[in-house]
């Protein structure tokens, strides 16, 4: 089984993280553009879910806060 898609949403607003090819992409209205990364780059995976849970939540969130989001992300990688 693989997910492909994903709807997210926070307080903020919502996002559309797909799976496309070997890269993750991220659509959303609170981001002023679509994100990519490589669905095995762990690092930028990690950059992806700060950014998200900053933008869709309206705050800087703890470590918790971002690994909701990073568990999410997983589900579109290798």
């Amino acid at each position: 089984m693989r997910v492909t898609e994903v709807t997210i949403e926070g307080a903020r607003g919502r996002a559309t993280l797909s799976r496309e090819g070997a890269e993750i992409v991220v659509a959303s209205m609170r981001l002023d553009h679509v994100m990519r990364c490589g669905a095995r780059d762990l690092g930028m995976q990690g950059v992806l879910a700060r950014t998200l849970q900053s933008a869709l939540d309206g705050f800087d969130g703890t470590a918790g806060d971002v690994a909701d989001y990073a568990r999410i992300i997983d589900l579109l990688g290798d």
